[in-house]
């Protein structure tokens, strides 16, 4: 049986590609079945994930302060949306590079070492998050807890 290819939204000239995960906190959202909205989404609007609820998310985008009514939480469920990332073009250049063409490689490599750089500022991030985790808790957490927390948080070579 063939693999399903991703879906591709092109939406206000930008591609999108859906994928099949767990929706995170500042991921983005397609808006695909829109019900409730208090006009404060429809369908094809890009949202930001701004908290998780047990059968959907929360977005700023989406809240609605009416007197007596709305949604103030900005609550959309899990059924009006899919998670969507950006089809990053510097990506689909690494796939097409040539050897034959040094100014492809030199822009390669240079998009390469910016990607460790911050690659490696996230991994600071999250070693000062775990002290200061540890600190505070007076715990002290292994490789193997670490790891299982940042699974757990759904955080990934994805971000």
């Amino acid at each position: 049986m063939a693999k399903e290819q991703p879906k591709v939204h092109t939406i206000d000239g930008k591609q999108y590609v859906e994928v099949e995960r767990n929706v995170r906190v500042d991921d983005l959202i397609l808006i695909v079945a829109a019900v409730e909205t208090y006009d404060m989404y429809n369908n094809g609007d890009i949202l930001i994930v701004g908290g998780i609820a047990d059968n959907g998310v929360y977005s700023e985008s989406a809240e609605y302060h009416a007197p007596g009514s709305g949604n103030r939480d900005g609550f959309i469920a899990d059924s009006e949306f899919v998670v969507i990332e950006p089809i990053d073009s510097e990506e689909e250049e690494f796939v097409t590079a040539s050897a034959d063409n040094p100014d492809q490689i030199i822009e390669l490599l240079g998009n390469l070492a910016r990607r460790v750089t911050e690659l490696e500022q996230r991994v600071s991030q999250y070693n000062a998050l775990f002290r200061d985790l540890a600190n505070q808790s007076g715990e002290k957490f292994t490789a193997k807890q670490v790891a299982e927390i940042i699974k757990a948080l759904g955080v990934g070579a994805n971000d």
